[in-house]
């Protein structure tokens, strides 16, 4: 059998047969059987196109898919705030207690559990579980896709799974702005201010820094115990008006000030750029909402 290569194709000169009627085997016939075939510079040339294409591909990949989880992120607590609104209307405008874990209401049913904040109790306990009874409303996609995770996240040497088991509310990602407590009415069973007494671009909920485990040791927070950096170095908040937002952390805490991580421009005890009361320094009656002692 011979063969001649040519630059594209590949072809053999052989026996082939074809079939004649009345006979069970046919000539033989001697035309050239044509092979396709790619060389060796071909195949190169396609790989190399392959992974050009993949390289550029992957980042808007990847990119898609963080965008996609911060929407679910925004989606979850958009449903929490109009679980709020609903609470409200069944209780003359009273906010649920926030699960502050302090004074005489500590162990009260607030929105996220009832009772003391450990790992084994859970959203299902709270007051607001009625109107959103999905355990997976209550924590961020990204949030529980790290929980096992062993890398670090930036400024920590522990890793994602070693401060996810150090909360004490493994079940929540979000918390409720500490300046809802009224200290004047509150009593073993609750104490908070009617929603009527914050602006509607007052923040009620953000996103709680998951790379310090004690801002997640209950269910709320002052602004300062704040947000973290998981959706594209920044996090998702709510406002009482029912809207949501995404805010980066540097913006955040320009906002906010006493920064707890370095970052460009931030610094601890740097105060807020913009004069407080605020809208996350919000507690009512007060010259500077709370801010000075940080509820």
């Amino acid at each position: 059998m011979n063969l001649l290569k040519g630059p594209r194709r590949l072809v053999v000169f052989g026996l082939r047969f074809k079939n004649a009627p009345g006979a069970g085997r046919g000539k033989p016939d001697l035309r050239p059987i044509v092979a396709i075939a790619f060389t060796l510079i071909e195949l190169l040339v396609v790989i190399a196109i392959i992974a050009i294409l993949a390289a550029l591909l992957l980042p808007c990949l990847t990119a898609a898919k963080a965008k996609a989880w911060r929407i679910n992120c925004l989606s979850n607590l958009k449903q929490i705030i109009v679980a709020q609104n609903l609470y409200w209307t069944d209780n003359q405008d009273y906010i649920p207690w926030p699960n502050w874990a302090g004074g005489p209401a500590a162990t009260q049913a607030g929105w996220a559990y009832a009772g003391v904040s450990t790992p084994s109790n859970g959203p299902q306990t709270g007051l607001l579980w009625p109107y959103v009874k999905s355990r997976q409303v209550y924590m961020c996609p990204v949030d529980m896709s790290r929980t096992n995770s062993n890398s670090n996240p930036a400024g920590v040497d522990q890793s994602y799974a070693q401060l996810f088991h150090e909360r004490d509310c493994p079940f929540i990602s979000y918390v409720c702005n500490g300046a809802v407590i009224d200290w004047n009415l509150i009593s073993p069973n609750g104490g908070t201010f009617k929603a009527t007494r914050f602006k509607g671009s007052n923040y009620l909920y953000w996103e709680a820094d998951e790379r310090v485990p004690f801002f997640l040791n209950d269910g709320a927070s002052p602004p300062s115990q704040g947000l973290t950096t998981r959706h594209d170095n920044g996090g998702t908040l709510s406002a009482f008006d029912g809207h949501v937002e995404y805010i980066t952390y540097v913006n955040y805490y320009r906002r906010v000030g006493q920064a707890p991580f370095p970052a460009p421009g931030l610094f601890a005890g740097r105060r807020p750029d913009e004069p407080v009361p605020n809208d996350f320094w919000c507690f009512p009656d007060t010259p500077d909402g709370g801010y000075g002692n940080g509820y």
